[in-house]
C-alpha cells in the first residue's frame, strides 16, 4: 500500500478523533462559528437549458459555490485547495495526514478559522495548531 493509502487507512481508523474539530467546537468557537456555517451554505442561481425529449427550456438551476481554502500550520501557509464550503476542519486534517505532514490525527492540537482575515475571507483560511511536543518540519515544504 502506498503512502496515501496507508495514511488514508490511519485517518479512517481515527475518524472519531477528527470529529472534535467541528466548526462549533474547540478553540475560537463562538456565535461566530454559527455565522460561518450559515455563510458556508452558499448556493447561487445559474441559467441553464433543460432538455426533455424534443423540448428545450431556459431555467435557473441552483449550484453550490466552490471556494478556495488556505490551510496554514503554525502560521505557515501550506496549500490552497478548492472545495465546496463545509467540513473545512476535517478537510484540513485529512489533507495534512494524506500529504504526510502529520502521522496521525493525534498530532493535531486545534483547528480554527483565521480570525486575522477580513470577512468574508475568514472562513476561507484555517489555522492548524499542532499538539504539544509535535515538531513541524517546514523544510519538507521546500
Amino acid at each position: 500500500m502506498g503512502r496515501a493509502g496507508s495514511a488514508a487507512a490511519q485517518v479512517g481508523a481515527d475518524a472519531k478523533e477528527l470529529r472534535r474539530f467541528d466548526a462549533g467546537d474547540g478553540p475560537g468557537a463562538s456565535a461566530r462559528g454559527a455565522d460561518v456555517m450559515e455563510r458556508q451554505q452558499r448556493v447561487t442561481q445559474r441559467p441553464i437549458w433543460r432538455f426533455r425529449e424534443a423540448d428545450k427550456a431556459a431555467e435557473d438551476d441552483q449550484v453550490t459555490v466552490e471556494e478556495p481554502l488556505e490551510i496554514r500550520v503554525e502560521e505557515t501557509p501550506i496549500a490552497v485547495v478548492m472545495r465546496t464550503p463545509r467540513h473545512d476542519f476535517e478537510l484540513a486534517a485529512g489533507f495534512l495526514c494524506t500529504e504526510g505532514l502529520i502521522k496521525s490525527p493525534q498530532e493535531l492540537g486545534a483547528i480554527s478559522y483565521c480570525t486575522a482575515a477580513e470577512p468574508p475571507n475568514e472562513e476561507n483560511i484555517v489555522e492548524v495548531k499542532l499538539a504539544a511536543g509535535v515538531e513541524f518540519d517546514r523544510q519538507r515544504l521546500q
